[in-house]
């Protein structure tokens, strides 16, 4: 993993970040090109860019600067955007009776790292309950806003089986200006993460956003999100997944409730996929762990699941147009338990690469 991106990953102390990144700077050669191209790919570009602005002026190539500001800038745009389009959008299903609550994204922004430019995001995630999905289809709808082709086609029942979320684009001139996806279960079929607002219920509560109260998650609730979504669906594939659940623990991590967590981790056979992305955080962003937490984050099997990360962390961008799938399965199935899991994770996996093929022979496609 690149030097720099490391150091702009840390928490515990920026200036000590700073002055290792500038004798970094001045000790050896930079491939600058290659540190943009990374930074970018992990959606960290802010962080670094953060890093780099504590630097003497000149440290930096300034066109590396000014690139790294228009990232910057450009995220800060688009979280503003989404919020805006989030409470339009939460005002019409508010009136339809329909509530929401928001996780990852904007709220992750604002509530662990302080500041919605710092964090990359590309949509708007949502919890709802399954019963108030055909009023959200119809409010939607009705704001202009347009399903997938493959799920418009699906049953109810069809949906509840297989898929935890539905999702509706906001188009104009062929361009995507908004994607939401409303869950009513954090996995599909292939994740067997039974986890909604039945088991979330106790974990909401009410805060302040930008002048007005609306209903959350709890920090607590938003660390398991964050890391079952990051780790059991996406396997932490990028530095900003382990951002996430850095930032979370710096900012709330006295306040965590580690049984909850843990136990609704081992009740969805997912608590190595969890503790991996602590522990890979506690390596990264060097934020501190509660002791009780020391002989699970150091156990072997653990320590092993956080080195292969690691390894795979390292590997530049190209890497991934042809090994991401299998690399997320094998991940897969060294981080859940049950003979359960496994199986159905394997037949799903077998099934998406038929299913591939097939629309790869098809006329047209």
């Amino acid at each position: 993993m690149n030097a720099l991106l490391q150091q702009s990953l840390r928490l515990d102390d920026p200036q000590e970040a700073a002055r290792t990144a500038a004798e970094m700077i001045r000790s050896q050669s930079v491939f600058w090109q290659e540190v943009m191209e990374a930074a970018i790919f992990h959606q960290v570009a802010p962080a670094l860019h953060k890093l780099l602005h504590r630097l003497h002026e000149g440290a930096a190539p300034a066109e590396v600067l000014e690139q790294l500001q228009a990232v910057h800038l450009q995220t800060a745009h688009a979280q503003m955007a989404m919020v805006a389009e989030f409470r339009y959008i939460r005002k019409h299903l508010s009136a339809a009776g329909v509530d929401i609550i928001p996780f990852k994204g904007f709220w992750l922004a604002h509530s662990a790292y302080g500041n919605l430019a710092d964090c990359d995001c590309a949509d708007i995630d949502l919890f709802i309950r399954r019963e108030d999905l055909t009023a959200v289809q119809s409010v939607m709808t009705d704001l202009g806003y347009v399903a997938p082709e493959n799920q418009k086609r699906l049953s109810e029942d069809f949906l509840f089986k297989y898929y935890g979320d539905y999702s509706f684009d906001k188009m104009e001139n062929g361009e995507r200006l908004f994607h939401f996806e409303f869950h009513w279960s954090l996995g599909n079929f292939k994740y067997i993460m039974d986890l909604g607002l039945p088991q979330l219920q106790e974990q909401i509560i009410e805060m302040p956003f930008m002048g007005s109260s609306m209903q959350v998650f709890s920090p607590s609730a938003n660390l398991l999100l964050a890391a079952l979504h990051h780790g059991a669906k996406d396997a932490w594939l990028s530095l900003k997944q382990v951002q996430d659940i850095g930032q979370l623990l710096h900012r709330f991590g006295d306040h965590i409730d580690w049984p909850w967590i843990l136990a609704e981790a081992k009740r969805l056979h997912a608590e190595k996929a969890v503790l991996t992305g602590v522990a890979l955080a506690v390596e990264l962003n060097r934020v501190t762990m509660p002791a009780s937490l020391a002989p699970l984050l150091s156990a072997p099997n653990i320590r092993k699941l956080v080195q292969n990360r690691l390894h795979y962390l390292e590997k530049p961008p190209g890497f991934w147009r042809r090994g991401y799938y299998l690399n997320r399965f094998l991940f897969h199935l060294r981080s859940r338990n049950g003979l359960r899991v496994h199986t159905l994770m394997s037949w799903a996996f077998v099934k998406g690469i038929v299913l591939q093929k097939v629309r790869r022979l098809r006329p047209g496609s």
